[in-house]
């Protein structure tokens, strides 16, 4: 039967008065409450060290296994493992030492991660432990996550549990994972401090020549933002190399990586050289491998190259010759 207008209001009323409020809806729930996505982040996973004969060829196998798994993760793109062995081989950096904080920012700057996974497989009586570090290369932050089985278990099994720790490790704490983005204003008004003693910037000529793999980009991101830095910090870009006094010139590529949903990744490699153009000695060669994420591949592309310039002028300046 449908109250009248009139007796639903005495029946609200009466509830006031005798203590019980209409219901009210619940408060949404706070950020904090609501789930944390992903940071979209560059990572490579290295094969395990092994504690013992009885773990004898686990570690690689692990290795693959996390790289598998770990790959399928929102917001996790992988570096190859083909990239991972050319870079520890040419180094000559060792899976163990890879675990320190000093090799791992290294081997982020080789490959473009921003967070390596590695660790160790060992046996506790009947109980094999897979015992992981997650190490930011940017920040130098290390967290731990482990999972074991029995005799007779599946190691396979194992390592998926372990992946899934790792991701939501990631999730939780990747705003420690990655170092927070400093401001091009910042940049330029702590390179300032770096030459104030300097009383004339010598003036530079810079070119970088670019292209992306799959079709060629216009516009030398790589190069525009050596010399946009170099500028700002007081440095006089010339277009006519005999007119400088230090001349950076090299190349720069950048190439798709891997996709999640509606994010690209691509990477950048720029090599540079740096030459005294008075005397034609070399100064020094450098290079960045880096990583970025958009949702247009020309514009992923074009940011990894971007800062990578960014990287290597800002190298430049702190190593400047003198």
């Amino acid at each position: 039967m449908k109250l009248s207008p009139f007796l639903a209001i005495g029946w609200t009323l009466a509830a006031t008065v005798l203590g019980q409020q209409p219901a009210t809806p619940a408060a949404p729930a706070s950020t904090e409450q609501q789930k944390k996505e992903p940071i979209p982040l560059n990572a490579a996973v290295f094969d395990f060290t092994e504690g013992s004969d009885k773990v004898k060829g686990l570690g690689e196998s692990v290795g693959k296994l996390l790289n598998a798994e770990l790959s399928a993760q929102p917001g996790m793109f992988l570096v190859e493992r083909a990239e991972i062995d050319k870079v520890l081989s040419e180094h000559e950096i060792t899976l163990s030492g890879a675990a320190e904080a000093g090799s791992a920012v290294k081997v982020g700057q080789l490959t473009g991660a921003q967070v390596l996974v590695t660790g160790r497989v060992f046996n506790v009586n009947n109980d094999t432990y897979l015992v992981a570090k997650v190490i930011s290369a940017e920040t130098s932050r290390v967290y731990g996550a482990t999972s074991k089985y029995g005799a007779g278990g599946d190691p396979a099994v194992a390592s998926n549990e372990l992946a899934g720790k790792i991701a939501e490790l990631v999730t939780a704490k990747g705003d420690t994972l990655v170092a927070k983005a400093m401001s091009f204003e910042d940049r330029v008004a702590g390179l300032k401090k770096v030459v104030a003693d300097v009383q004339e910037l010598p003036a530079i000529y810079v070119q970088v020549s670019e292209t992306h793999l799959r079709q060629q980009v216009p516009d030398p991101a790589c190069e525009t933002e050596i010399q946009k830095l170099l500028e700002a910090v007081g440095f006089r870009i010339v277009k006519n190399r005999a007119e400088a006094k230090f001349a950076i010139t090299g190349e720069a590529f950048s190439q798709f990586a891997s996709r999640r949903g509606n994010l690209v990744c691509c990477r950048a490699r720029a090599e540079i050289k740096i030459e005294n153009v008075a005397t034609h000695q070399l100064v020094r060669p450098d290079r960045r491998t880096v990583g970025a994420i958009d949702l247009a591949e020309e514009v992923a592309g074009k940011s990894a190259l971007q800062k990578a310039g960014l990287e290597l002028a800002d190298a430049f300046i702190r190593n400047l010759p003198r």
